[in-house]
């Protein structure tokens, strides 16, 4: 129980993230955000957004290595995470092809190694059936609940800290769906009502 707990608190501490981010002077080092112009780089796709490699230490793509594969970012923001000394990044891409269509693509580097991965608000779910909802069990891996409903609207995947966290979002603009796992296995699910 204090496993799940401590999962729990780490998703949420590292999703805020992007809402805890200030902007500020560039003087201020510690916290800051850029915007730059559209890339003309290769779109992202979901394959690419699929084979970046996440890890802590050596496992992580370098951010060198995403900024090549990527091109140029939308956001950049920098970051403090409570009790981790170095500061994290978070990076912004809009430029996806149509496997992404709509989305921000977001990765989080720490000591310039990508630790966690995320998109947002594309166009490529299907509404979820109560029986589809009703038929992902506590248990089940991120694929097995893919395999079932299709691709998610929003993901975010995390390597710091706990290993193997993730959110799957599906979300149709009538009801949202959120699959929140911890180690390969689905821990909670939620449906909720969007007005």
């Amino acid at each position: 129980m204090q496993r799940v707990f401590s999962l729990g608190a780490l998703l949420v501490a590292v999703l805020g993230l992007a809402g805890c981010a200030k902007t500020t002077s560039p003087a201020k080092a510690t916290q800051r955000q850029t915007t730059v112009t559209k890339s003309t780089t290769q779109a992202i796709s979901l394959t690419n957004y699929r084979h970046l490699e996440l890890g802590a230490t050596k496992g992580g793509a370098a951010e060198k290595t995403v900024k090549a594969l990527f091109g140029k970012p939308h956001q950049t923001t920098t970051t403090t995470i409570p009790g981790v000394k170095s500061p994290a990044t978070q990076i912004s891409w809009t430029n996806v092809d149509r496997s992404l269509r709509g989305a921000t693509v977001t990765i989080t580097f720490l000591d310039g190694r990508a630790v966690g991965k995320s998109y947002a608000h594309a166009k490529i779910g299907r509404p979820i059936s109560t029986q589809n909802y009703d038929a992902i069990k506590i248990g089940m891996s991120p694929a097995n609940v893919r395999k079932k409903l299709g691709h998610p609207t929003g993901e975010t995947v995390l390597s710091y800290g706990a290993p193997g966290s993730q959110v799957l979002t599906y979300s149709d603009g009538q009801a949202k769906v959120t699959f929140t796992f911890g180690n390969d296995a689905l821990l909670s699910k939620t449906k909720t009502a969007q007005s």
